[in-house]
């Protein structure tokens, strides 16, 4: 069984790195995008919450300005183990394990944006 990671992290060099990262690994990201806007908090937790329940996301990586939403996702999704930051994963660092992959491994989890309904993964 794959290990879904989820990323919330704004496209940039942390998000790349642990896009790479997480495949290096052997897990399968699951990208969602960080809120923007406070006002837009409450529905970034209804839908970030039903994605990550849904991809059963064991770890989401995130910026430490949105740490505390984490957490608040975290007790809402029974899958969800840890929240981190991309410098907690570079403090944690050890030997590199590749794992391998085959051409049919899922490579990434992508979701809808939800605007119509319920966001949907597509593999």
């Amino acid at each position: 069984m794959a290990r879904e990671v989820a990323t919330m992290l704004p496209t940039g060099r942390e998000y790349l790195f642990s896009f790479f990262g997480i495949l290096i690994a052997g897990g399968v990201p699951v990208p969602l995008y960080p809120p923007a806007r406070l006002s837009q908090v409450e529905d970034h937790v209804r839908r970030h919450t039903g994605i990550l329940a849904n991809s059963r996301a064991r770890v989401l990586i995130t910026v430490r300005e949105a740490k505390a939403l984490s957490l608040l996702l975290r007790a809402n999704v029974e899958s969800l183990r840890d929240v981190v930051t991309a410098e907690d994963l570079t403090e944690r660092a050890g030997p590199l394990q590749r794992i391998a992959r085959a051409p049919s491994d899922l490579a990434l989890l992508q979701y809808t944006s939800g605007s119509t309904g319920s966001p949907k993964g597509v593999a």
